[in-house]
């Protein structure tokens, strides 16, 4: 990652940044947002604070080698402590025209590609790659949302990932793209051991957040009055206007409690929205999510072998007759100058051997 090099707005270089003004240097990297972000400490003598301030200014650009080829950075925010003489900077890969930038309510009307919509939404940016461009989707948003959620919002519904990048030419920008995946990663067969790979698995479970029935509300008191819905397990109530679930009512309600009617645990859902059918469709979502005990695993990893990318599904063991389990590499923080790392393990199952 190291040397840093600093541009403005138009990608024209303004400094160099070389190993020794480098306190720490740490890039992180999620799956699920396609989002890549740095956090970088640089120290400084008073004769060069100056130049150093002007050049970390937010705004900025920083252009870096990555482990992949270059990669490219927008400054959001830089701390300057006087006393230690030092400048922190957070920086993200994808800037402010992203971040910042509102992408208003919209309706598509009809089927539409995800190439579409992301020229909508993220105009800078080409596709380089495009796993899903056989797939459209109708899509529908009701309020307004920063352009970087509407883009994981677009990808999720396709169900696909997405990364973000950038073509250079010596030190010069010619473009930002995207890449689009049906799903980043592959399988690994070496398994990651405890007391080695692994530091600690952490499981809870939990049944605190759990409920048999929604009712789901939105805006001036919208409710679901005269929808019909029953996928075999969730049903609408036409009486009450609830949602069901048949299997979270046999399993968690009030057993003692007679009528039937009086035995689900309910929760109130809220929606910002004038549409039923998005009501409709995000508390049968909200209710699929809780009507089950959850159970969440931790894993906090010592190091992860080279091969090991973002997106990987890996197995790791505690020992041969204890505890297997897959589990797949969403986020992945890597501290350049004392190699630590931070590793976050998600889509995690028990499996047997």
């Amino acid at each position: 990652m190291i040397p840093l090099y600093f541009a403005d707005r138009r990608s024209g270089i303004v400094g160099v940044v070389g190993r020794r003004q480098v306190a720490s240097a740490k890039r992180t990297e999620n799956i699920k947002t396609g989002r890549a972000y740095i956090e970088i400490t640089l120290r400084y003598r008073p004769q060069h604070r100056e130049k150093l301030t002007e050049i970390t200014k937010p705004g900025n650009y920083i252009l870096t080698k990555g482990h992949s080829g270059p990669e490219l950075y927008g400054i959001m925010t830089c701390t300057q402590l006087v006393a230690e003489r030092t400048i922190e900077i957070y920086a993200e890969d994808i800037g402010l025209d992203i971040i910042n930038q509102v992408a208003p309510a919209y309706s598509s009307g009809g089927p539409k590609s995800i190439a579409f919509y992301f020229s909508l939404f993220a105009p800078a940016f080409t596709i380089r790659a495009n796993e899903v461009s056989n797939l459209t989707r109708t899509l529908e948003w009701d309020r307004d949302s920063t352009a970087a959620e509407r883009l994981a919002s677009i990808a999720a519904s396709f169900g696909a990932e997405i990364a973000f990048g950038v073509d250079v030419k010596g030190l010069d920008v010619k473009s930002l793209y995207i890449d689009i995946y049906r799903r980043r990663g592959h399988s690994i067969a070496k398994p990651l051991r405890v007391g080695r790979e692994i530091r600690e698995i952490m499981i809870e479970r939990a049944a605190d957040k759990v409920a048999t029935a929604i009712l789901a509300t939105g805006r001036d008191g919208l409710t679901l009055a005269g929808k019909n819905y029953d996928d075999g397990d969730i049903y609408l109530d036409v009486n009450t206007h609830v949602l069901i679930s048949r299997t979270a009512e046999a399993e968690w309600s009030y057993q003692w409690v007679e009528p039937l009617s009086g035995k689900e645990i309910l929760r109130l859902f809220e929606v910002d929205t004038e549409s039923k059918d998005i009501l409709l469709t995000q508390a049968v979502r909200k209710l699929n999510a809780i009507k089950k005990a959850t159970k969440t695993y931790k894993v906090t990893a010592s190091y992860l072998p080279e091969d090991l990318r973002l997106g990987d599904v890996t197995r790791i063991t505690s020992s041969p007759d204890e505890l297997t389990m897959e589990a797949r590499l969403v986020e992945l923080s890597v501290e350049k100058t004392t190699g630590r790392i931070e590793a976050e393990f998600d889509d995690i199952k028990e499996v047997e051997v």
